[in-house]
């Protein structure tokens, strides 16, 4: 495999050169080239899964769990009763209730009025894209 800077002057260059607009079709096919040649390199080290590759494994059985209740030992107890005191616990506990400057009531309203989650969607405030 190339060093960084042979990649770049040997591929990136050519290929963004190539893809500048009134480049030549002298440069285009050779920033084509050095795209598939860069491609094919990285078949031997990049990973790639598809489902359509995978379609047995994505057949998976329906998950199974079970629960099992203990008690906290006193090292747990402890930490659990330290996170619930921090204040960024707090914060996040009342992350899903409207803001009391109403900054957020529309979309509280608009997720209310969906009912269950089949029906809700995404929103987005009126003026906001």
């Amino acid at each position: 495999m190339p060093t960084h800077p042979k990649i770049i002057t040997q591929f990136v260059q050519p290929i963004t050169k190539s893809q500048k607009k009134g480049a030549t079709p002298r440069a285009v096919e050779l920033g084509k080239k050095k795209e598939a040649a860069l491609k094919e390199m990285h078949k031997a080290v990049i990973i790639a899964r598809f489902k359509k590759d995978h379609k047995e494994l994505l057949k998976m059985k329906e998950k199974f769990e079970n629960v099992i209740f203990c008690q906290l030992s006193d090292l747990q107890r402890e930490m659990y009763k330290e996170v619930l005191s921090k204040y960024d616990f707090l914060l996040l506990s009342q992350a899903r209730k409207p803001c009391d400057c109403g900054v957020n009531n529309f979309f509280f309203e608009q997720i209310d009025s969906f009912g269950d989650n089949k029906k809700r969607i995404k929103v987005r405030e009126p003026g906001l894209t």
